[in-house]
């Protein structure tokens, strides 16, 4: 069900308002199978949206060429704006020498046609801040980085900002990835470039972000361990992250706050996030790196919290994706001896027990063993919640999902005494995936679990704390677990969602 272009896999998107329907330009990821031409498997994809849960595709637009030197192969990132009644797409240019890039532009007046802007490049870096043509040979860098341009208006000034991946020399032994700044009056000519923010670590970041929200201006960027040093978010289970940084202007200079995590995860979490604002609320989305393949992921919506943090939370939007209710607190399914799950791989041996009372459950396990139950009510595709107060070592979801030949069983455990939300194989309790989260005891946690097609979502009172890929199988069931203490598990509700 979510989006990804036929026969290819989903690459970086960026997303403009027109009217009320949201369009989304696109790259493309081609495997060895792909039967596409060459013009269509890496032209730049379009699609919209009138619900943003689901997309209908458009004519793709800006085929890779081979006879221009400056715009070379392949398409990379960029993002879509509007003025004076024209619609501007940006994408990043890259040339035929060494894939050094620039930023040009094509225009449409209907968003069907689009034509290339005449004068492109419309942004090129300014050898006198960042890493440029005239000077890159004074460096150690191997291209000239230039791309994925993102632009907002501010409404104080009139202007246009133009936030670009860049390198520069900041002093440090080495040059280091930045995130440049310029301004224009017209969304075409580009002046004034300076530096709005410089990592911590060394290292490249990219795709960035760039809104205003209650005063302070936001910058979101996609790193890692990949891009840079060991800690580019302030978890160390961030191994692929989306950062964001905080300035009084959109000049910046925008600074790292003492959270700084947008969304993060392993490798197989979501990545490249661009946003969009509809009916008055902004909405997140990023490239799921599914299991089955990366495709676009569901929207979520940004907001602060009364510290002033940024957050990715749950979109109401998403209640439409329910479309049956599985369990309730009014039919709770009694447990049964079956329902509990052994806790050895081969003998019946078992750790606890898992009481209905009423409308609740409630795990006891000993005081070194743990307990799980399967509660048995499948679907494809899966939405669990439930309000969590934990007095153990741990507490959580099973999940097991299977087909006439298959089958995997998980673990998603608030691991109070490790401060930490915790994916994992069952019986083996093998690390696939964390995030630290600071738990207390006998406090009451609302955890949403989402699972679809190849991808799980875990979000704690509303907030989006966890994404990855995990492999699936046709059917999903949900049960419970409780590890070295107890459990009281209210509000249990669980949907069968929309699938294909």
């Amino acid at each position: 069900m979510k989006y990804r272009a036929t026969g290819t896999y989903m690459w970086d998107a960026w997303f403009i308002n027109v009217e009320g329907r949201v369009h989304a330009f696109h790259l493309k990821l081609s495997g060895d199978e792909c039967t596409l031409p060459v013009e269509e498997r890496y032209a730049v994809g379009h699609i919209f949206s009138d619900d943003l849960i689901h997309w209908t595709p458009c004519p793709s637009i800006l085929p890779p060429l081979y006879n221009d030197v400056i715009d070379y192969q392949q398409k990379f990132t960029g993002c879509a704006d509007q003025i004076d009644g024209k619609y501007i797409v940006y994408y990043t240019m890259r040339d035929k020498e060494k894939g050094n890039q620039r930023l040009g532009a094509v225009i449409s007046y209907d968003m069907q046609n689009f034509e290339p802007y005449e004068n492109n490049p419309v942004i090129v870096p300014d050898d006198k801040v960042l890493i440029g043509y005239e000077n890159i040979k004074k460096y150690d860098w191997n291209i000239v980085d230039c791309r994925d341009l993102v632009t907002v208006k501010c409404k104080d000034d009139g202007l246009y900002y133009g936030y670009f991946a860049a390198a520069a020399d900041v002093g440090r032994e080495h040059p280091v990835g930045v995130i440049a700044v310029a301004v224009s009056d017209d969304l075409l000519h580009w002046r004034d470039q300076s530096i709005a923010y410089v990592p911590r670590q060394s290292g490249v970041i990219e795709v960035p972000d760039v809104y205003e929200m209650d005063g302070k201006w936001y910058l979101t960027t996609l790193c890692g361990t990949r891009y840079l040093g060991r800690s580019s978010g302030n978890d160390e289970y961030a191994i692929s992250c989306t950062t964001y940084s905080v300035s009084d202007s959109p000049r910046g200079p925008f600074i790292d706050g003492k959270d700084n995590i947008l969304i993060a995860g392993n490798l197989s979490s979501g990545w490249t996030c661009r946003t969009v604002v509809k009916d008055n609320k902004r909405y997140l989305f990023y490239v799921d790196a599914a299991s089955g393949g990366s495709t676009l992921s569901l929207p979520k919506e940004v907001k602060l919290n009364n510290k002033g943090e940024l957050g990715a939370y749950y979109a109401d939007i998403l209640k439409s994706l329910r479309i049956d209710t599985l369990i309730s607190p009014d039919n709770l399914p009694i447990p049964e001896y079956e329902m509990l799950l052994q806790n050895s791989c081969w003998w019946r041996t078992f750790g606890g027990q898992w009481i209905k009372d009423v409308n609740k459950y409630i795990g006891k396990t000993g005081e070194y063993d743990y307990q799980v139950i399967n509660l048995k009510k499948g679907a494809p595709s899966i939405e669990a919640n439930a309000i969590f107060t934990i007095n153990a070592f741990a507490a959580g979801f099973f999940i097991r999902t299977e087909d006439a030949e298959h089958s995997l069983e998980y673990v998603f455990s608030l691991e109070t005494e490790k401060n930490r939300l915790l994916l994992s194989k069952m019986y083996t309790f093998e690390f696939i995936n964390a995030r630290t989260f600071m738990f207390k005891r006998n406090q009451k946690y609302a955890v949403k679990l989402m699972l679809l097609e190849g991808t799980c979502e875990v979000y704690i009172d509303s907030k989006l704390i966890m994404q990855c890929g995990i492999e699936m199988y046709r059917n999903i069931s949900i049960g419970l677990f409780c590890d070295r203490g107890e459990t009281l598990v209210e509000d249990l509700v669980l949907y069968e969602l929309e699938h294909d």
